[in-house]
Formats: structure tokens, sequence, C-alpha cells
């Protein structure tokens, strides 16, 4: 190999070192679209009635969370860290509230202690996560 070549073949591999240590806005990362997708698809099969209600907003709640985990401990190594409100963390947690709340209402109610205690789960998740990306409380 000629040192033409070896020059090229150093320059592409800095490119992908490069993407790799890239971290990538959270609506663009395999992560995000999986847990949207077992979301919603947890949410339209609680509302046909093939889960018990329960079992549909433990599911979203643990997605959400694992989620939420996931992007803090991504973003850890990254210098700046955005605003809470403006973090897929949240608004992937307050999305999971929302159809968390529709798939109670549909259901005709579940156990308020359930509701509270995948709450508390995911709040702790987003603590977490927000720890993990060495945010600041505000």
């Amino acid at each position: 190999m000629g040192l033409f070549a070896k020059i090229k073949a150093a320059w592409a591999a800095r490119k992908v070192v490069n993407q790799m240590g890239e971290i990538k806005r959270g609506w663009k990362t395999l992560s995000f679209w999986v847990t949207l997708a077992g979301n919603l698809v947890t949410l339209a099969v609680t509302l046909k009635g093939m889960v018990p209600a329960i079992a549909g907003i433990v599911a979203m709640t643990a997605l959400t969370a694992v989620y939420n985990i996931l992007r803090g401990a991504q973003k850890s190594e990254e210098a700046g860290v955005r605003a809470w409100w403006k973090t897929t963390e949240f608004w992937m947690g307050i999305g999971t509230e929302a159809i968390k709340g529709i798939t109670v209402l549909k259901a005709g109610g579940v156990n308020p202690e359930w509701f509270g205690f995948t709450s508390a789960v995911l709040a702790g998740a987003m603590t977490i996560a927000r720890d993990l990306a060495h945010k600041e409380p505000t």
C-alpha cells in the first residue's frame, strides 16, 4: 500500500471515529424511535383489551425509564447540556404520562397506587438521566 493510500485510509478512519463519538439529538436515535413505537403499540394493544391496563402502564413506564437513563448516559460525555424542557427525555416522559392517562380513562380506571408508582418511577428515571448528563437541577 502506497503512502497516498495510507493517508486516504487514515482520513476515512478519522471520519468514522468522529461520527461514533458524536452525540445525536434524541429524536435521531434508534432508542427514541424504539421507545416511541413500543409505547404506541402498548397503547394500542391495551386499548383493544389485549393486555390489562396495569400491564400497559407498567410497560410504557419501563420503556420510557430505560430510554431516559440511556440518553443520560449518552450525554455524560457531552460538554453542554440543554435545558431540561428542550430534551427528548422530558417530552418522552410527558408523552408517556399522557398516554398512560388515556389508557386509564379508556380502561375505566386502575388502582391509583399503580398509576402513582409508575409516575414516581418515571420521575426517578428522569432525575437519574439528568444527573448522568451532569445537568445541574434548576
